[in-house]
């Protein structure tokens, strides 16, 4: 049975860029490169221009890109939530009964290890036993053909014996098509403590929001870590 979302893309969406946005681009990366040093208002006033002309052309470009992408990226959402929605009772399902039935797999070759360290160590009693008494037998025997013939007849005993005890140890069977997997699982119950005790186990990120709000109220403050600096820009309206 097939579980066909409502959503069918029947093809995929072809994106290309304008010949002439591309030749309105390398026109004003030429313009661009003719400012090098600003030293006075004539090389000011020539640069504003270009200035105002990149702004005009990146906003364009941004609110074009938005515009378009808009629709692609709410009928992702529809097709996420879709997804989600069909699969999601079923996904808790899928991980109760796996965790259900790998503790039982894990137990059941518990027990199949258990029983295979017991036979190992069955066999080498008996073979322990076997060998102490071949020894007796040997030093018993009238005849070296009748200490062979002890010997022999001792050893065949033990081979059998360790092979019933080997062949009655338990051997669990593999589920076909099936891994059993130990899988870590973890909560962090207190990250800061965490941080403290294993650093290397959280990672940590600039923010830059909270770090530029602090540092317009205090320019002057002085953050381990931290370089902070002022560049003026001209911004147009």
């Amino acid at each position: 049975m097939n579980a066909n979302l409502v959503i069918t893309p029947s093809a995929e969406p072809v994106v290309s860029v304008a010949a002439e946005a591309r030749a309105r681009r390398d026109q004003l990366l030429t313009e661009a490169g003719t400012v090098t040093t600003i030293t006075d208002r004539l090389d000011a006033d020539a640069a504003l221009p270009v200035l105002r002309e990149l702004k005009a052309f990146l906003t364009e470009v941004e609110d074009q890109r938005e515009s378009v992408k808009a629709p692609v990226l709410n009928v992702g959402r529809k097709i996420d939530a879709l997804a989600k929605e069909l699969v999601a009772d079923l996904k808790a399902q899928e991980n109760r009964i796996a965790r259900a039935l790998g503790a039982f797999e894990a137990e059941e070759r518990r027990k199949a290890e258990d029983a295979r360290r017991a036979a190992d160590a069955e066999a080498a009693r008996i073979a322990y036993e076997a060998a102490c008494a071949t020894r007796k037998a040997v030093i018993a025997a009238p005849t070296p053909e009748a200490a062979a013939r002890a010997s022999d007849d001792i050893s065949g005993k033990a081979r059998t014996e360790i092979a019933t005890v080997k062949a009655a140890a338990i051997t669990a069977p593999k589920p076909a098509a099936s891994q059993l997997r130990s899988e870590i699982c973890f909560e962090v119950t207190d990250i800061k403590a965490l941080y403290v005790a294993e650093p290397n186990l959280v990672t940590l990120e600039p923010n830059g929001t909270a770090i530029r709000a602090i540092l317009r109220a205090n320019p002057d403050l002085k953050v381990p870590g931290l370089r902070h600096w002022t560049e003026q820009k001209l911004n147009l309206r």
